[in-house]
């Protein structure tokens, strides 16, 4: 299966916000425009053909004296799960935020989940802490 990394076209953010919606089983508001033309944020999606199969996105925190990247979202439709989609898009965000000059790249996840960025080459290195507002 040939898949395209690419960028969102306007065309497609409704059905970016819905699959992380039903990703991450919450209700969420549309997606503000800004978070597409931000150049802190870099969403991607994955597209075969005409079909879009997932979307993740990295988002550059400016730290004190370094820019460090965030991946937020990486979402893969349930039908084209394990086919390397997601491995893909992560695998751009990387590129992007070694690009960026980013010092380092981070993201959260589930246990369920970890095997998934240990094979990418993630570590897991600290706690997070949470407030929800």
């Amino acid at each position: 299966m040939h898949i395209e990394i690419r960028a969102p076209k306007r065309s497609e953010y409704t059905f970016i916000n819905n699959l992380i919606s039903q990703a991450f089983k919450v209700q969420t508001a549309p997606i503000e425009l800004s978070f597409f033309t931000n150049p802190n944020i870099h969403c991607l999606v994955a597209v075969h053909g005409k079909i879009l199969l997932g979307t993740a996105s990295l988002h550059i925190i400016q730290k004190s004296s370094r820019k460090m990247g965030l991946i937020e979202d990486v979402v893969v439709d349930s039908k084209t799960q394990g086919k390397g989609v997601g491995k893909k898009l992560v695998e751009q965000l990387l590129l992007k935020a070694a690009e960026m000059n980013c010092y380092k790249t981070i993201l959260n996840a589930t246990n369920e989940n970890s095997g998934f960025y240990t094979k990418l080459g993630f570590k897991k290195e600290q706690l997070q802490f949470t407030i929800r507002h």
